[in-house]
């Protein structure tokens, strides 16, 4: 188990493992609201990357603001699928059994303990 660290201690764990920190008020600020470990996942890439230049804190956080926005993204996308397929389903279903409450019919079900969890 890792001890806590202070803003200060993790600035200096990432001088110390070759980062560059141009804007040290900037990167605390960083680190205090989205926090070293959080940030340490995209460490690795700069680390076995050898071109140093690329080795800086700002890059750290570009690289987590674009996975952070692409989440964000595929989140939207896969609400909308989710979202389109329930609404398609009900629509078709509620039609085919003539009934907007077609899922209480425990007839359509092909057993009982698929009813007895839906109506749960």
């Amino acid at each position: 188990m890792k001890n806590p660290s202070t803003i200060e201690e993790q600035i200096q764990i990432l001088k110390d493992k070759g980062f560059y920190i141009s804007d040290e008020k900037n990167a605390k600020k960083y680190l205090k609201h989205i926090g070293y470990y959080r940030l340490s996942h995209y460490f690795n890439y700069f680390l076995d990357n050898h071109n140093w230049e690329e080795h800086s804190f700002k890059n750290i956080l570009n690289l987590y603001i674009f996975d952070r926005k692409l989440k964000l993204i595929l989140s939207d996308i896969m609400e909308r699928i989710e979202i389109s397929l329930k609404t398609n389903l009900v629509n078709d279903l509620s039609l085919k059994y003539w009934d907007s409450c077609f899922f209480m019919n425990k007839e359509i079900y092909f057993n009982g303990d698929s009813y007895k969890k839906v109506i749960e």
